[in-house]
């Protein structure tokens, strides 16, 4: 902190020569550990600071040479505290532009250091709105668009109309937002303009491979415009895409059907072999019961039946006959 308030001082002078880059190598490398406040800091040492922010190696080495230490920037293996110290310093130069098109690149560039800064966020969307609301075209849509929907579930109703809507600045939208602006354009009556968003939705949703979200994404498009060629070839595409996928189902079906059938067959034979196998081991017992029988009356020869019975492991059915007085042999 004394480091930096010896440099503020020596780079506050009429003339600061050196002491403003050395103050703005100082606040670059310490950013984070210092409590300064960068409204008091001249725009020449904020202009050296963010030089060196854009460039870590070449600030290390010249804090090697002239302060004789490298700040721990070496063994700092963290990026993102870097990223912040730009976007910050990037911002308050920002504020101090006359140029407007100078204060725009500046918060890109500030926000391409750290997309997460509220401040750059709020600060470069309100400046292209401005730009919108005084009737210019915004080059930079894509990325309005996508800082509208990181703060909101849609685009404000004032700017929508405004916007040119090129499908080289859909393209830098998420899929997801592309379809909630589709359906604020079809609820404001833009139908045709709804479905060629939600086509280059569909589109990108294919790229990332999540074919289920792209096929909603066409089936919407035609639904607001039958007449859009690219969603109507979406939808012949993805039908055939769909009837090969059916057809392969089907083949797959037949193939599990032939193997089940065949497995079927094979269990049908080892049942059967289990089932003989079994009967091997069996033990038969049948027995008839013929004491209370009366056999008095009979003669040689006669004899008397039992019921009939089946043959164990077999359809044939068999009966006993008992010949009391014996059997003639003649």
């Amino acid at each position: 902190q004394e480091l930096w308030q010896l440099m503020a001082a020596l780079s506050g002078t009429p003339d600061p020569g050196a002491w403003a880059d050395r103050a703005g190598l100082v606040l670059a490398a310490l950013f984070s550990k210092l409590q300064t406040d960068l409204t008091a800091v001249s725009k020449r040492v904020l202009e050296c600071a963010a030089t060196y922010a854009k460039d870590i190696r070449a600030m290390v080495t010249n804090a090697i040479e002239v302060f004789k230490t490298d700040f721990g920037l070496r063994t700092d293996s963290g990026t993102s505290s870097g990223s912040r110290t730009l976007a910050t310093i990037l911002l308050e130069l920002s504020s101090r532009q006359d140029d407007k098109g100078e204060t725009k690149r500046m918060l890109i560039q500030a926000r391409a250091a750290d997309p997460t800064s509220q401040a750059v966020r709020c600060g470069l969307t309100q400046l292209l709105c401005d730009t919108l609301a005084e009737g210019d075209e915004v080059e930079e849509e894509g990325l309005l668009m996508t800082m509208l929907f990181e703060t909101s579930d849609k685009v404000p109703e004032g700017v929508l109309p405004r916007l040119q809507l090129r499908t080289s600045q859909l393209e830098q939208v998420k899929p997801t937002s592309l379809m909630v602006l589709a359906h604020q354009l079809e609820g404001s009556d833009r139908k045709q303009l709804g479905a060629c968003v939600a086509v280059v939705a569909a589109r990108a949703f294919e790229s990332s491979g999540e074919k289920k979200a792209a096929r909603k994404a066409y089936i919407t498009a035609y639904g607001m415009d039958r007449a859009n060629t690219n969603a109507s070839h979406g939808i012949v595409e993805m039908c055939s895409e769909i009837s090969e996928q059916c057809e392969c189902l089907q083949t797959s079906k037949r193939d599990l059907e032939a193997k089940v059938a065949l497995l079927s067959d094979r269990l049908a034979q080892a049942e059967a072999a289990l089932k003989v196998k079994s009967l091997g081991h069996a033990v038969w017992h049948l027995e008839w019961d013929v004491s209370s029988c009366n056999f008095t009356d009979f003669s040689v020869g006669q004899h008397k039946e039992s019921p009939f019975f089946q043959i164990l492991g077999s359809d044939a059915k068999a009966c006993l006959r008992f010949y009391p007085k014996g059997y003639d042999t003649r």
